[in-house]
């Protein structure tokens, strides 16, 4: 603690609420008159007892000393000391109430430090972690003990020691005890004690009562003990005081709630959310965890840990954002021509892309050809000449929201050309990482011809005079149309036999890949990548596999992307290391 800034704070906040977390003149800076018995302002001590001994109690047993403890701003400490009363050792005493001297018996009940809400009440509305105090203390007793307490309690004239014990009458309490630090009266030894408040009360914080003595047992002690006080200060190290979000404080913020949960107006609104925070006091400090639960919750949690690094509080915050609306499409139909169909359809509300499944009739839902696309017409290329099929369609709105597969739309074939350049009885593909080897049996000894189709866009062609043909360069973890056919002559062209197949994928559950962070998703503008993978180039492909932006930066505009469902790689040495999926809207 800073006296000097304490001094200000407490000079121009009084008894407002501010002040109430905070005793008033912690530092005893303030004096009511110039003599060295002179009364600190806010505490009071024997002159200012009551009971039916207060006659014999009225010699003020402490000092206004000038000074302070090391590193202090301040000019002035307070000292207590016992002398003997009628006999009787009568241990120095300073409060934030009022004494009460009641009996010749030390230790009698009628002996006690009381708050006076009608004349010497302290009011109080904090609940602080410890409480930090500058002591120095002599005692002609090597094993005796001082002892500071404060005690935060109800509205009510609560007294030490008597009702200690009431948990009804009581909030919490903090209790310095101590033996001596200087072995002469008059040569201080300051020493900090920091003690944490216990909070085993049930009764509301109103008041805090402060009772000081050179002894923590009544009547124990020796003439001229001494206890010198200066600085008190309560810790609230380990509360926050605010939390935003975007600059604007939560509303029903209460330091003592712990759990938050905020509604932003879109998700783009969510993903662009940032916190900020303001903690009780200046020296705790405040680590924060953020967990995506999905596109649309995401969650902070907020540590705080005091300065003693033992004391620590939990916060959370869960802010959500609307899920966008997700219709079904309408209108599928198809169109065949040979062996190819055409399937179209009218997009629904929120539709980014969509997934079709399709295979011979009565199939069952995944078990069938699985095909994305971003534009709402799909070509199914090679089917099965003369066969009956159906297929499936469901809008893809985000990256983990779908709507129901449509019903089965059905359509024919139609029956196959009559050639006398025929086609391979057979075509086998092997794919790996972005590649694929393809094979066949041929009928003739003749040149064919080989398409790799995505979609209904052909990707690659070639002609071979072999029975075997590898194709590279093409994109992980995609599905493919390979075709073959021969080329007897110029005017005699077989038919196409076709298969599909997937490339396979780039394992990314490693552990590179959870070094990675990619956010905004959805993004918009701009994209940001986060990791400390070694890579040499960004990729970003679309739906279809194809390329759409490659960066060498961490931060990519994606402004000249259509809205649609993409994946991100970090590549190195060429190869793919970690794969995600975005959406762009």
């Amino acid at each position: 603690m800073k006296k000097n800034l304490l001094l200000i704070a407490f000079s121009i906040f009084a008894f407002t609420a501010a002040a109430q977390y905070q005793l008033l003149n912690p530092g005893f800076e303030s004096w009511e008159g110039s003599s060295t018995t002179a009364k600190p302002s806010h505490w009071s001590s024997f002159p200012q007892s009551d009971g039916t001994l207060a006659w014999a109690a009225r010699t003020a047993q402490h000092y206004h000393r000038n000074g302070g403890r090391p590193g202090t701003g301040g000019s002035s400490y307070l000292t207590i000391y016992s002398r003997s009363v009628l006999g009787v050792v009568a241990n120095g005493n300073m409060t934030t109430g009022q004494v009460h001297a009641g009996s010749t018996t030390a230790a009698s009940p009628q002996n006690y430090n009381y708050t006076h809400r009608g004349q010497y009440a302290h009011p109080f509305s904090g609940t602080p972690d410890s409480m930090y105090v500058w002591a120095s203390f002599y005692a002609a007793d090597t094993v005796a003990e001082a002892s500071i307490r404060a005690v935060l309690h109800g509205d009510n004239d609560f007294k030490d020691p008597n009702d200690c014990s009431t948990d009804n009458l009581y909030k919490g309490y903090a209790v310095a005890r101590f033996g001596r630090t200087t072995s002469s009266n008059s040569t201080p030894n300051w020493i900090q004690f920091r003690v944490p408040f216990l909070y085993d009360g049930t009764s509301t914080v109103n008041y805090i009562l402060m009772s000081m003595t050179t002894n923590a047992i009544q009547g124990s002690g020796h003439t001229n003990d001494s206890l010198s006080v200066d600085d008190i200060e309560f810790i609230y190290s380990a509360w926050l005081d605010t939390i935003a979000i975007n600059g604007t404080p939560i509303s029903n913020f209460q330091r003592d709630n712990f759990d938050y949960a905020l509604t932003m107006a879109t998700a783009n609104d969510l993903h662009q959310s940032a916190l900020t925070f303001a903690t009780q006091a200046a020296d705790a400090t405040v680590a924060i965890d953020t967990l995506w639960v999905n596109d649309y919750e995401m969650r902070y949690t907020l540590h705080v840990t005091a300065e003693d690094t033992i004391t620590t509080r939990t916060y959370t915050v869960t802010l959500t954002a609307p899920e966008p609306v997700c219709n079904p499409v309408t209108d599928i139909a198809a169109t065949v021509e040979l062996n190819t169909a055409i399937l179209t359809w009218t997009p629904g509300e929120g539709n980014l892309a969509w997934e079709v499944e399709y295979g011979h009739a009565s199939f069952e839902l995944g078990t069938g050809m699985m095909l994305t696309t971003n534009s709402s017409a799909l070509a199914l290329n090679a089917l099965d000449y003369d066969q009956t099929y159906e297929a499936y369609l469901r809008a893809v709105c985000s990256d983990s929201l779908y709507t129901e597969w449509s019903e089965a739309i059905s359509f024919t074939t139609d029956e196959p050309l009559v050639v006398d350049c025929l086609a391979p009885d057979s075509l086998i593909a092997t794919p790996s990482l972005g590649q694929v080897y393809l094979s066949w049996t041929p009928n003739a000894e003749v040149v064919h011809q080989i398409l790799i189709l995505d979609n209904s866009d052909t990707i690659f062609t070639d002609t071979t005079s072999t029975n075997n043909y590898e194709v590279g360069s093409l994109f992980y973890d995609h599905t493919y149309i390979a075709k073959v056919r021969p080329i007897c002559d110029t005017d005699n062209v077989g038919p196409w036999v076709a298969t599909t197949f997937t490339t396979e994928y780039c394992d990314i559950n490693t552990a590179e890949q959870q070094q990675l962070r990619i956010y905004p998703n959805p993004a918009h503008d701009v994209l940001n990548i986060d990791t400390e993978i070694d890579f040499d180039q960004i990729c970003i492909y679309d739906i279809q596999g194809r390329k759409a932006l490659e960066s060498s930066t961490c931060n990519i505009n994606l402004q000249s992307l259509p809205a649609g469902l993409y994946t991100v790689a970090l590549m190195r040495h060429g190869q793919a290391i970690t794969l995600q999926r975005i959406v762009v809207r």
